[in-house]
């Protein structure tokens, strides 16, 4: 039964310590045991190698650290070795880059086992692990999501699942119970997904650094496995926290727009020429619209040219790696 397998939580840390440290001490709390959890910090400058030393030495869990170019020796350790891995990525290689590196590492361990990637700034409820485990019953589902709600307002429902309209290149949370059919993807903040799909779809797409990842993933599921929205698997999120914290800290210059503006933008275009080429000159009217408000209407000028500039990049991008 899938109730018995080995569960590796992936988690990806930016310079976001504190809020590791509060998910971990709510993942301690969860009602299904069998779980080891792998971290890529993605070269943070606030000390997380010693902050989650000090935390499994209080929690008594085993703690392992590698480099990311010590990843193979992993040939000379067990699952049994450890409780928590933090991987230190010498690079920044974004959301989906973290993932991978963790997820690979996991796989090497535990080659069936199931992968629960968890954003750092959330904190779980006891029974949210158990109810994703039990939706891979099913072997046609390859994704399972959770429901997420407000950390700061715990009734209120931020997403069980999203639906991207392609024809506009746009995509939206959807909150509603009675809307669940209208779910073509699955949030990234809480989604597991099996290591028979990561052997049949593949790892997250690192073209898009930020953004666009689990949408690509479902896209490229869509004939081979169902996504699952799994409604009473809670977790709360402090959606976009970690994001504009690190925008202040990554775009100094308020003028300009931010780093995860211009990874949207660039993504948005990558995606719509990668599944939806039908639509990708309308998608980009529209942006080269709104970019022109921006410029002319909210005379926002350096904000305007760096995401013109992203628009080309990701053209750019495409042409030369053909796609």
């Amino acid at each position: 039964m899938n109730k018995e397998k080995m569960v590796y939580i992936i988690m990806v840390n930016y310079n976001s310590s504190d809020d590791l440290i509060e998910c971990l001490n709510s993942i301690v709390k969860l009602d299904y045991n069998k779980y080891k959890i792998v971290i890529c910090d993605n070269n943070s400058v606030d000390s997380c190698d010693d902050i989650l030393a000090k935390w499994c030495c209080d929690n008594q869990k085993k703690y392992v650290l590698f480099r990311d170019d010590e990843i193979t020796r992993t040939t000379i350790i067990s699952p049994e070795c450890f409780d928590v891995v933090l991987i230190n990525n010498s690079v920044n290689n974004g959301f989906a880059g973290g993932n991978n590196l963790a997820i690979k590492f996991s796989i090497s361990m535990s080659p069936n086992a199931l992968f629960w990637l968890l954003n750092v700034d959330t904190v779980v409820e006891p029974k949210s692990l158990k109810k994703l485990v039990t939706a891979f019953n099913d072997p046609s589902v390859g994704m399972a999501g959770s429901c997420l709600k407000n950390y700061y307002n715990r009734n209120e429902i931020l997403a069980y699942g999203g639906r991207y309209v392609f024809s506009l290149g746009k995509g939206s949370h959807v909150n509603q119970i009675d809307k669940l059919e209208s779910i073509n993807y699955l949030v990234g903040a809480s989604l597991m997904v099996s290591a028979d799909f990561i052997k049949t779809i593949g790892y997250m797409n690192e073209e898009y650094f930020l953004y666009h990842e689990e949408i690509d993933w479902a896209c490229r599921c869509k004939n081979t496995y169902k996504i699952k929205p799994v409604v009473d698997s809670i977790v709360y999120h402090k959606e976009g926290g970690i994001t504009k914290k690190n925008d202040n800290q990554d775009t100094p210059d308020l003028d300009g727009a931010t780093f995860s503006e211009k990874c949207m933008l660039k993504g948005n275009i990558i995606f719509a020429i990668k599944f939806t080429p039908q639509f990708t000159p309308m998608i980009t009217v529209y942006q080269i619209i709104r970019i022109m408000y921006i410029f002319f209407i909210r005379k926002e000028y350096k904000r305007a040219k760096e995401l013109c500039c992203c628009i080309f990049n990701a053209y750019k991008y495409c042409f030369l790696n053909k796609k």
